[in-house]
């Protein structure tokens, strides 16, 4: 690993405009790709890691839909490259207004969705510790149950809008 510290900082700049532009807390984000909060922050950082590259980055690759190995390609000089099946930017000839327009508003679902699983996960975490120091409020689980019939709901929402996207053009 001998990249610039040029790389390192660019790199860091593009996952935490991503991060950001999903409107996710870095735990949120720790959450979602299953690492700890101090990968994150690492990852942000721009410091080059010591020693040999993280595992943990491939798991914060795939969480911003990034193709694999796309770090190492930026550190590079390279841009981000959705991974295979990931959303894209529509090519020129589908840039029509309602296009963008369905577009930015599975963008905005899609966030929301991720938000509120990590909400979710945190919240099912607190229950299991609860469960375990036998602190469980009484009626959690029904209310974790009926959060989670909402999420599933928004899944379901999201690929009907991402189907009906594929019809505008």
């Amino acid at each position: 690993m001998n990249w610039t510290p040029d790389g390192w900082a660019r790199l860091a700049v593009l996952i935490r405009s991503e991060r950001e532009r999903r409107d996710l807390t870095r735990q949120q984000f720790a959450d979602l790709a299953g690492v700890s909060i101090g990968s994150i922050r690492t990852a942000e950082s721009g410091t080059a890691p010591k020693g040999r590259w993280p595992t943990t980055f491939s798991k914060v690759e795939q969480t911003l839909g990034w193709a694999p190995g796309n770090m190492r390609a930026i550190l590079d000089g390279g841009e981000p490259v959705a991974a295979k099946g990931e959303q894209e930017d529509p090519p020129a000839e589908a840039d029509s207004l309602p296009r963008r327009m369905a577009d930015n508003q599975i963008r905005m679902a899609a966030a929301d969705l991720a938000r509120d699983a990590a909400r979710f996960a945190s919240a099912v975490q607190q229950y299991a510790d609860g469960v375990e120091s036998g602190r469980a409020a009484s009626g959690e689980a029904h209310r974790l149950s009926i959060e989670l019939a909402d999420l599933l709901r928004q899944a379901a929402r999201l690929d009907g809008m991402r189907d009906l996207a594929g019809l505008v053009e």
